[in-house]
């Protein structure tokens, strides 16, 4: 369950740990996954989306129960997972969370790019090489 210090713990210790019980609890091993549902949970919360899954209701509960929202939970799994040089960014007082997170989806988009490109090019060459 959730630990007594909790409230005190930084925002990404705070993100590990509930993908820590998520995992745990419900099986959820895939990060997308776990992101998935809790983004899914805003979503019902907010009336944009009429039903969840057995799962995601499971969650749900869970979250309610431990007196957690599932935005801020995605959050703070999304910060847990940040490189090191954003999360030092954080701790140093340079950058708030939702500017680290902006970073954080340019920083993917880029890693994306350069993925993407380099398979362009690797097709690129053997159809040259044909």
């Amino acid at each position: 369950m959730i630990p007594e210090n909790f409230k005190s713990l930084e925002l990404a210790e705070k993100g590990k740990i509930v993908k820590k019980l998520l995992e745990e609890e419900f099986h959820i091993r895939q990060y997308e996954k776990i992101l998935s549902i809790l983004s899914r949970i805003t979503c019902y919360k907010s009336n944009k989306i009429k039903k969840l899954t057995p799962q995601e209701l499971l969650v749900f509960e869970f979250l309610l129960k431990n007196n957690l929202n599932s935005r801020i939970c995605y959050d703070w799994i999304l910060l847990a997972g940040l490189p090191s040089e954003i999360s030092s960014r954080i701790k140093n007082n340079e950058l708030s969370t939702r500017e680290a997170l902006k970073e954080y989806t340019k920083w993917k988009r880029e890693q994306y790019d350069l993925t993407f490109s380099s398979l362009i090019n690797d097709v690129k060459r053997a159809v040259r090489g044909l």
